[in-house]
C-alpha cells in the first residue's frame, strides 16, 4: 500500500510540472495574437514528410493510417542524444528498458508496451536490412552512430502486412543520402565528458563524376558513468550511387560496427558480465522506371552479427580468483535475403506488390572455465548450426477518394520450421477538414519463433522446441490529429491488441505456447508552435498488460515534456524531462521516485561561406533522478558533456 501510495505521489508530481510547463507556453501562444506564424496545415501535414516503413515505398504521411512517429536528423542533433536508444526515449508509445542508460548501455525497445519478456516483437531495420538478432529475435541499436542518420520511422502496432514477423511495430532508421554536388559537404563533431566519455566522427557526401558517395567514420568510448560501466565503440559506413541512364540506378550500402560494453558486476553471485558485439553488412540495389506508372526494385542484402558475453569472476571468493573465466556464450549469425518490389502509381491510387527471401545460419559456441569443469562440463561445447529459411509476398494498395482514403494489405509468409502466416491490414484515413483527420486501422500480425528456440544443438544450448507457433495477434487503432486550436497541435490514438499463443516455458525450460495476452492502452501528444521563440512539446502513454493464463497485470506509463527556447541562427536551449512508470516486480528493486531532466544548450558561433561551428553543453539528470527497472541497472547520477560541431 505504501509503494502504491509513494508512486501515486511521485506520478502526480510529475504530471504536474509536466502540465504546468506545457500549459504556460500554451498560454502565451493562444493570448499572442499578433506575431505572424506559418500556415500550421503546412507545418503538420506537408506532403514532403514521407513514410516508407507502412507499406515498403515512400507516401506522404498524411496517406499513412498507422500510429506513426517520424524523427528527422535534425532533431537527433538538436537533443544532444547518445545512443538511438535515447532518441527513442522521448517518443511517445516507446518504453526504453535501460540496463543501465549509460553510455552505450544496452537496452530494449518496447512499443506500445510489450514487456520486457517481449522486446522481439519490435523490429528494427537498418537500410532495410533487419537489425535483430536471428538467434534471440531482439535488436540492440548501441552500436548504430547517430551521425549516418536521415530519419527515423517508427510504425507502432502490428506491420506484419508489409514486413512479415513484425507483430508489436517497425523501427526504421534511414540514412543519409549520397551527395549532389561535386563540392563535398560534411560534418565533424567532437564532444567529451564525466569519466573519459567522448565521440569523435566525420562525415562528407558528394559527387565523383556522375557517382555520388557518403562516407562515415566514428569513434565513441567512456569509462562508466556509473559503476565502471565502459563501452567502446569504433563504426564505419558508406554509402555510394551510380546513374544508369534511363531513369536507372544501383545504390551499394555497407557499414561496420563494433560496441563493446560492460554489462554490470553482481557481488552477491561472483560475476561480471561483459558483451562485445560485431554488426557486419552490405546492400546492393537496383531501382528503375519500366513506364511512366510503374517502377521497380530489387536488392540483395548480406548480413554478418557476433554476440559475445562473457562472464568473468569478480573474486570474492565463490567461484575462484578475480578474472578467471567462468563462462562465456558466442552466437554467430549469417543472414543472405533477396527482396524484389514493383509500384504501380496513378493521381489517386498507388499499389505495391513485392517478395522477400532469407536464408539464416547461427553457430553457437559455449566455453566453460574450471568451476564448471569440476562440476563435469566440457571445456567448450561446439552446437551444429542451426540453419533456416523464410520467404513471403506482399500486396498493398492506397486508394484516394476525396477526403477519404483507403489502404488495404496482404502477406503470406512460410518458415522452413514452423509453416506458414497470412497477415491482413486494413487501415481508413479521414480528413475532416484543413484542420483534423482521423485514422483508423486493424491488422493481423505475428513473431516467427526465432533459432535458439527451434534448433539448437544439444543439452548444453537449453532445451527447443521444434513445433512451437508463431506468436500472433488482432491489433485494433483509432486515433485523431488537429490543429483546430490556434497554435497548438494535438494528435491522440487508442489501441487494443489481442495477442494468442504467446510464448513461455514449461518445468523443463522448454518454450511453448503459453497462452493469451492482452493490451489496452492510449497515446496523447501536444505541442506548440513557437512564441517569442518558446514552444513545448509533451506526450503521455500509458498500457495495460494483462496475462491470461497466470493471472499477471502490467501498467506501463511514460511522460515526456520539453521546453525550448530557439533564437534562429544563434542559440537553441532545451529544458527535457522523461518519467516511467514499469511496475517492476519486487524481486527487481526498480525505482521510479522522480523524472529525469536534462538542460542542453547549443550555440552557433559562426557561419559563413556554407560552414557553421556550433557549440553544445548537456548537463544530465540534473537533479539526480532515480529512474531504473532493476537495481543492477542504477541510472547515473548528474552529469556534463560538451563539445563542438563543425558543417561544411
Amino acid at each position: 500500500m505504501q509503494r502504491s501510495l509513494a508512486y501515486m505521489k511521485n506520478f502526480s508530481y510529475t504530471i504536474t510540472l509536466f502540465s504546468m510547463l506545457w500549459a504556460s507556453s500554451l498560454y502565451a501562444a493562444i493570448s499572442e495574437s499578433q506575431t505572424p506564424y506559418t500556415d500550421p496545415v503546412e507545418l503538420y501535414f506537408s506532403d514532403d514528410q514521407m513514410i516508407e516503413a507502412a507499406t515498403r515505398y515512400p507516401k506522404a504521411i498524411s496517406q499513412v493510417a498507422e500510429n506513426v512517429v517520424v524523427i528527422t536528423a535534425e532533431e537527433i542533433v538538436a537533443s544532444n542524444a547518445r545512443s538511438v536508444a535515447e532518441v527513442l526515449n522521448r517518443a511517445a508509445g516507446m518504453f526504453v528498458s535501460f540496463n543501465g542508460q549509460d553510455v552505450g548501455s544496452s537496452s530494449s525497445l518496447h512499443i506500445q508496451g510489450s514487456t520486457s519478456t517481449h522486446p522481439h516483437h519490435t523490429l528494427v531495420l537498418l537500410d532495410g536490412v533487419r537489425f535483430n538478432y536471428i538467434s534471440s529475435g531482439n535488436a540492440e541499436t548501441n552500436g548504430i552512430p547517430l551521425g549516418i542518420i536521415k530519419r527515423i520511422e517508427v510504425i507502432k502496432g502490428p506491420a506484419s502486412s508489409a514486413w512479415g514477423s513484425a507483430l508489436g511495430g517497425v523501427i526504421n532508421i534511414i540514412t543519409k543520402g549520397t551527395g549532389k554536388n561535386a563540392q563535398p559537404t560534411g560534418v565533424i563533431f567532437g564532444s567529451r565528458g564525466k569519466s573519459q566519455t567522448g565521440e569523435i566522427n566525420a562525415e562528407a557526401a558528394g559527387l565523383l563524376g556522375k557517382s555520388g558517395y557518403y562516407l562515415y567514420a566514428g569513434k565513441q568510448d567512456s569509462g562508466g558513468l556509473r559503476d565502471n560501466r565502459y563501452f567502446h565503440n569504433k563504426s564505419v559506413y558508406a554509402k555510394f550511387h551510380f546513374p544508369l541512364g534511363r531513369k536507372n540506378e544501383l545504390l551499394l550500402t555497407g557499414g561496420l560496427t563494433g560496441p563493446e560494453h560492460k554489462y554490470f558486476d553482481y557481488a552477491p553471485l561472483d560475476f561480471r558480465v561483459v558483451v562485445e558485439s560485431r554488426d557486419r553488412f552490405a546492400t546492393a540495389t537496383w531501382n528503375g522506371e519500366m513506364s511512366k506508372n510503374l517502377i521497380f526494385s530489387i536488392s540483395s542484402q548480406i548480413a554478418f552479427k557476433k554476440f559475445n558475453q562473457t562472464i568473468d569472476v569478480l573474486g570474492v571468493g565463490i567461484y575462484g580468483d578475480a578474472g578467471d573465466l567462468f563462462q562465456n556464450f558466442l552466437w554467430q549469425e549469417k543472414s543472405l535475403s533477396t527482396l524484389g518490389r514493383f509500384v504501380w502509381t496513378q493521381p489517386h491510387h498507388t499499389a505495391s506488390i513485392g517478395f522477400e527471401y532469407m536464408r539464416n545460419e547461427l553457430k553457437q559456441t559455449i566455453d566453460n572455465g574450471l568451476f564448471l569443469q569440476g562440476f563435469g562440463q566440457p571445456s567448450q561445447a561446439v552446437a551444429n548450426p542451426a540453419k533456416e529459411r523464410k520467404w513471403g509476398v506482399y500486396f498493398n494498395d492506397t486508394i484516394s477518394l476525396g477526403k477519404t482514403t483507403i489502404i488495404p494489405g496482404l502477406r503470406y509468409d512460410t518458415h522452413s520450421i514452423t509453416g506458414s502466416f497470412l497477415s491482413p491490414s486494413l487501415g481508413g484515413i479521414y480528413q475532416w477538414n484543413d484542420e483534423t483527420l482521423f485514422r483508423a486501422s486493424i491488422a493481423r500480425g505475428f513473431s516467427a519463433p526465432f533459432l535458439v528456440q527451434i534448433s539448437g544443438g544439444g543439452s548444453a544450448f537449453g532445451t527447443i522446441n521444434p513445433d512451437l507457433n508463431p506468436e500472433e495477434v488482432w491489433s485494433y487503432q483509432i486515433g485523431a490529429e488537429s490543429i483546430a486550436i490556434p497554435r497548438l497541435r494535438i494528435k491522440t490514438s487508442v489501441f487494443l491488441h489481442d495477442l494468442e499463443e504467446s510464448w513461455g516455458r514449461d518445468n523443463t525450460g522448454k518454450p511453448v505456447n503459453a497462452g493469451r495476452d492482452r493490451r489496452v492502452g492510449f497515446e496523447i501528444e501536444m505541442e506548440t508552435t513557437p512564441v517569442h521563440g518558446f514552444s513545448t512539446t509533451v506526450n503521455y502513454s500509458s498500457v495495460f498488460e494483462k496475462v491470461y493464463d497466470s493471472e499477471v497485470s502490467d501498467n506501463l506509463q511514460a511522460a515526456n515534456a520539453s521546453l525550448i527556447y530557439i533564437k534562429p541562427d544563434s542559440i537553441r536551449v532545451e529544458l527535457a524531462g522523461h518519467y516511467a512508470w514499469w511496475q517492476a516486480r519486487e524481486t527487481t528493486n526498480g525505482q521510479y521516485n522522480s523524472p529525469t531532466w536534462d538542460w542542453h544548450i547549443r550555440k552557433t558561433l559562426f557561419t559563413r561561406q556554407q560552414k557553421q561551428l556550433d557549440v553544445f553543453l548537456s548537463i544530465r539528470n540534473i537533479f539526480n533522478g532515480s529512474q531504473y527497472w532493476s537495481e543492477l541497472f542504477i541510472n547515473p547520477d548528474r552529469s556534463i558533456d560538451g563539445g563542438l560541431r563543425l558543417s561544411f
